[in-house]
């Protein structure tokens, strides 16, 4: 994770506002289907403003919240502090400091594709509990959205370095299924998102690559106008997630 710890520290502000939820009924088939309880012990890797934290926290669940940026984690700190089962941790998904079998689950969400694969495996390993779970988490925008494509396609000009981040369309699957070993459950679920103008230009300079740019952002704006309806857009969105033991 070392080479995304600096990469949201102007960011916080802005992935605390803008940044979306995660459809209601992962949470609930969290709960309802994979074990997850008020009694469970998780460790949310890489959880940056305290987004996903939140949600577990809501079910009563504890929750150590690991963010190695400062900025990040101070947001989350603040917002969350009224959970009395939440816990901050400065260090990253690679060396938690988190006590040997300690951990019933390990959520790692929007931040998969920042981790050394292999130092996290070896960290899930030390912190679970026997038979504890992995969840990888992401929101992926779909393909077949034409608000989206643009978007896409606005990235790969302004920062054709970067296009395969916006959406995490491009994420590699072969990481993650190595990851599990090929012993995986995937599900999905609607998450559509609801922007208006504010919302829908803070979310794209929410992105770790986006920049204040003004000519940017006019072209982000025009997207946005030419698909609103009653000053609204709808962002066709999924939660998707990889579950499995680590061995």
């Amino acid at each position: 994770m070392s080479s995304s710890i600096n990469a949201f520290t102007d960011k916080a502000d802005l992935y605390s506002k803008y940044r979306p939820g995660y459809a209601p009924d992962f949470i609930r088939y969290l709960y309802s289907n994979i074990g997850f309880n008020t009694e469970s012990c998780i460790a949310d890797i890489g959880s940056g403003t305290g987004i996903f934290s939140r949600l577990l926290l809501e079910q009563n669940s504890t929750v150590h919240a690991v963010e190695p940026n400062c900025s990040m984690r101070v947001v989350a700190e603040q917002d969350l502090s009224v959970f009395s089962t939440f816990y901050s941790v400065n260090a990253t998904g690679e060396r938690t400091s988190l006590p040997d079998k300690s951990m019933d689950y390990i959520t790692v969400v929007q931040a998969f594709h920042w981790l050394d694969t292999d130092l996290f495996k070896a960290e899930c390993k030390r912190i679970l509990k026997p038979d504890g779970k992995v969840i990888v988490v992401y929101n992926r925008k779909k393909r077949d959205s034409l608000i989206n494509r643009k978007q896409a396609d606005l990235v790969k000009i302004y920062y054709p370095s970067h296009n395969d981040i916006i959406n995490h369309w491009n994420l590699r699957e072969d990481p993650v299924k190595n990851f599990f070993d090929n012993n995986y459950e995937f599900v999905t679920f609607e998450n559509d998102i609801i922007n208006n103008i504010e919302e829908f230009v803070g979310r794209i300079l929410s992105a770790s690559f986006s920049k204040n740019d003004e000519q940017f952002i006019s072209k982000v704006k025009d997207i946005f106008n030419e698909h609103a309806r009653e000053g609204v857009v709808k962002i066709p969105n999924d939660t998707i997630a990889y579950i499995g033991n680590i061995h």
